[in-house]
């Protein structure tokens, strides 16, 4: 379940990113071509895998 107004933000040049429904990190990793979900949700202060 997507969290409404969420942002997750990239260390890498420092894009912020809502998260839309549907959204997995997974997916969002894919698209700013980040080598895998763990190292978006490390950065990001995330658990788990849920956003």
């Amino acid at each position: 379940m997507g969290i409404r107004g969420f942002h997750l933000l990239f260390w890498r040049n420092m894009a912020i990113y809502t998260v839309k429904p549907g959204d997995t990190l997974t997916k969002i990793a894919r698209r700013y071509d980040i080598k895998n979900w763990r190292s978006l949700a490390q950065a990001n202060g995330i658990e788990g895998d849920k956003i």
